[in-house]
């Protein structure tokens, strides 16, 4: 928990986890006994999942791939080792016989078995894990919007109505998907590199607004790189000797693409 004032530090965030703890011990005590007023506590694990998703989407996921990776090794290594240990211990002490479907859905987080009924929300946080990334993409993205909208609402209120005009214009959107599909520009790219002595390195980047256009329409267009340096900057520059590597670099590209069938 982060101190100082943030948001998971926030009083009303403990107060939820605390009712949502106490719901769970209630359900469980209450399941025990056989009473029907578990039902009515059957909630906390889903007040967890939404504060969860709250915090989350308070802040900003970089790397999506790093994020699921590290999630899902966090939960499935403890989920694991508990699975193991439990099918050990109704092997050797119990009479049940467990079946080895029953054992196979367990592996990928459906179904169950004696022991581990109470596991059966690890599937749905996983799940949540997967979508994250997406969400927090999309949001952030609005957030942003939300944002600039919220301080022409303010200077207006402070300078009188019409002070500020905004209008926002969704025109530049993220081509990955679009270069995925089309993956061998870059192997591609990378083959002329390597040709004329250059180590590849590809990174995402935010730039080429025409070739995000056009790559929507039809033309995927990855950039490549010039071999210039501390771009848009006082200090922006190239050598001579980095601008013949490149036209070298891309007269490979063309050889490449004379041959170069799907």
């Amino acid at each position: 928990m982060i101190s100082g004032g943030g948001v998971r530090g926030d009083l009303g965030i403990s107060f939820c986890r605390y009712i949502a703890m106490n719901f769970i011990v209630a359900c469980h005590v209450l399941q025990y006994y056989d009473n029907e007023l578990a039902w009515w506590f059957n909630c906390g694990v889903q007040i967890f999942i939404c504060i969860s998703g709250f915090l989350y989407g308070q802040r900003r996921i970089d790397n999506g791939y790093s994020f699921i990776k590290r999630r899902f090794i966090k939960i499935l290594s403890s989920y694991y080792v508990c699975l193991l240990i439990d099918v050990v211990l109704l092997y050797i002490f119990s009479d049940q016989v467990v079946d080895i479907k029953d054992i196979i859905l367990m592996v990928f987080c459906k179904g169950t078995i004696a022991g581990l009924g109470h596991l059966w929300f690890v599937g749905t946080i996983l799940f949540c894990y997967l979508l994250t990334p997406i969400l927090s993409q999309v949001y952030e993205f609005q957030n942003r919007k939300n944002h600039l909208l919220s301080i022409a609402e303010q200077l207006n209120a402070k300078w009188g109505a019409g002070t500020v005009e905004l209008c926002i214009t969704d025109q530049y959107y993220n081509m990955k998907d679009i270069i995925e599909q089309n993956i061998h520009l870059i192997e591609n790219a990378k083959s002329a590199c390597e040709r004329v002595g250059l180590i590849p390195n590809v990174s995402p980047i935010r730039g080429g607004t025409d070739g995000c256009h056009l790559s929507f329409r039809g033309l995927p267009c990855p950039d490549i790189g010039t071999g210039a340096h501390a771009y848009h900057g006082p200090y922006e520059h190239i050598s001579v000797q980095s601008m013949d590597k490149v036209v070298d670099m891309v007269i490979e590209l063309v050889k490449i693409y004379s041959t170069f069938s799907k």
